[in-house]
């Protein structure tokens, strides 16, 4: 048994709790391969299998709709959507007949296929995905086995710990039996995470080694605020979890008492808080975290869902529900982000996909693919309030070519008396560091910039950071990385448009001041961070940061860089300080 045993994860959920730990066994089923004698009596029995499970899905959606609404209930659409996958079924059926393999060996190996081929890819969007793929796959199994879904016997509230949990097993168990949830993988945009937040349940995820460390029954400490899990804590640290937890209820209440104020520093200075989302069902957090609009609609899952090629149609429904649910505060629209390491749109793998094929180089590659986009954005544009993105921009002549697409659509339009908003902004994502260099050229092509840092990090650095060899060399905050910030910052405001950050390093407390002070504009983020971050920038002085940001920028690493922002943090908020910083538990 490990005792007062501290592990680190993401923090997907807000809340603190204790409680004892049910272990969920829920990985990847194990099946066997046999011949079969009746291909047809094994293909019937795949398809009551795939219409049972869909049977559970839906009773599943009818709770959540009855609990939260109907905002969250494209989370069941998603994963009905992956087990009636059209080609799926009838790969598995063609495979039974052709094989005369049971069922759950050829459905296995089907959807397998279809994982491997994602988990080739950099993006933590897809890999996320690839649970509710994983999700599916395993009901489908446990039907064809003819065994039950996972069940908790005890009516005891209890912390939940697993490799991944999915939405309807979060639903299934509800707010009356998980007081709290812990898992080895995933992200804060899976959809299980998204749930928990709806439900108020405080998650960790992604804690590495977790589950070999731990045993049924354990007690957990599970912080939704820091990422932080502690198994078996001792005396002190239970004392200690007491006292925070009084600690953290006034702190959050605080932070959502300020959740509609302006964000704007103590000198005047105003920054536009808005919120990244991946699906419309993300659109109730922005709402309820006091997002200020939309700064990054990531709309790959709309063309995920129709194999790469989302009609017209269906595009313009879901913007314009965005719109309209958003309006008056804007959503910018970044057109589809996917290339040669995602399972779409190539037809070989690329030796290196993070410098080959995607973003704006495959819309223009598809010209059809990107028109379809325009279509449906400019005709949900009549409220006027969304922009459009393109990602991965390195080149002048990407801007032009896809600003000669766009003016194509608008005549388009314009011709077939469609109203649509004719002024429409367009941005770039400044990911590349050629993008950055070259931002006072950029500028006038275009009508806003908005600082990818993750990506931008990565390239100028040259350091996968998903490469655990190389990913501790990974900081936004290295000086090399804030001076390109800065020349596109400048670069913008040199020709009157503005700039943000959508990156993770927007939602980085310390990197706030630092931020501010280099002049950026809009910060954009994940919907939970949003009102820490506007209790930071109220905190704040506009000047003061500017003197920080010059000091940071003289530093020749990120640790010294880092080192003197904690020390700024120290000075000016020491009674945030174990908040911003996290700084609760020993090493």
């Amino acid at each position: 048994m490990k005792n007062n045993l501290i592990l680190r994860g993401f923090p997907a959920s807000p809340g603190l709790v204790i409680g004892k730990l049910k272990i969920l066994n829920n990985k990847v089923e194990f099946v066997q391969e046999y011949d079969i004698d009746d291909p047809e009596g094994e293909a019937k029995r795949f398809l009551k299998a795939v219409g049972d499970t869909k049977i559970d899905i839906l009773k599943a959606r009818e709770n959540f709709d009855k609990t939260m609404g109907e905002e969250f209930k494209e989370i069941f659409d998603v994963q009905i959507m992956i087990l009636e996958d059209k080609s799926v079924i009838e790969r598995t059926l063609l495979n039974i007949r052709e094989t005369k393999k049971n069922a759950e060996f050829v459905y296995k190996n089907v959807m397998n296929q279809i994982m491997e081929n994602m988990t080739k890819t950099d993006s933590k969007y897809f890999k996320e995905r690839i649970f509710d793929i994983t999700d599916i796959m395993n009901r489908v199994i446990k039907k064809l086995k003819n065994r039950d879904d996972i069940s908790l016997s005890s009516d005891e509230k209890m912390i939940i710990g697993t490799y991944t949990i999915t939405p309807t097993e979060t639903m299934k168990f509800g707010k009356n039996l998980i007081i709290g949830i812990i898992t080895e993988s995933g992200g804060i945009t899976s959809h299980s995470s998204i749930m928990a937040r709806a439900l108020n349940i405080p998650a960790v995820v992604n804690v590495k080694e977790f589950l070999s460390n731990v045993e049924e029954g354990d007690t957990v400490i599970v912080d939704g605020y820091t990422g932080t899990v502690i198994i078996n804590p001792d005396e002190n640290s239970i004392k200690n979890f007491k006292k925070r937890e009084d600690e953290y209820i006034t702190y959050n209440k605080k932070l959502m008492e300020i959740k509609d104020e302006e964000s704007v520093t103590i000198d005047g200075h105003n920054i536009d808080l808005s919120a990244n989302i991946e699906l419309y069902e993300e659109v109730a957090e922005v709402k309820k975290y006091g997002g200020r609009g939309i700064g990054l609609f990531r709309t790959e899952f709309i063309f995920l869902q129709e194999n790469g090629y989302p009609s017209v149609e269906k595009q313009k429904k879901i913007y314009t529900s965005v719109s309209e649910k958003i309006f008056p505060d804007s959503v910018i629209i970044r057109t589809v982000d996917i290339g040669g390491d995602k399972p779409i749109y190539v037809d070989e793998n690329e030796k290196n996909p993070f410098l080959g094929f995607r973003g704006i180089r495959v819309s223009l590659k598809n010209r059809e693919l990107l028109k379809d986009q325009f279509r449906a954005v400019l005709k949900s544009s009549v409220k006027k309030n969304l922009k459009l993105m393109l990602p991965m921009v390195s080149s002048i002549d990407e801007v032009i070519q896809a600003k000669l697409v766009l003016d194509e659509v608008k005549k388009e339009l314009f011709n077939q008396q469609i109203d649509f908003d004719k002024d429409i902004e367009l941005g770039i994502m400044v990911e590349v560091p050629s993008a950055a260099i070259l931002a006072e050229e950029f500028a006038k092509y275009v009508n806003f910039f908005s600082i990818g840092t993750n990506d931008l990090t990565q390239y100028t650095l040259a350091v996968d950071r998903n490469n655990t060899r190389v990913s501790h060399l990974y900081d936004a905050l290295d000086p090399a990385v804030l001076k390109l910030i800065k020349m596109t910052v400048d670069a913008a405001h040199d020709v009157n448009i503005w700039a943000g950050v959508c990156g993770e390093m927007a939602s980085d407390p310390i990197a706030i001041p630092i931020l501010i002070g280099l002049g950026v504009d809009e910060l954009s983020m994940a919907p939970v961070f949003l009102p820490e971050i506007k209790m930071i920038i109220r905190l704040l002085s506009f000047e003061e940061s500017k003197e920080i940001a010059k000091n940071a920028l003289l530093f020749k690493s990120p640790d010294k860089v880092r080192e003197y922002i904690i020390g700024i943090i120290s000075e000016k908020f020491p009674n945030l300080r174990k908040y911003i910083l996290g700084e609760f538990y020993e090493e």
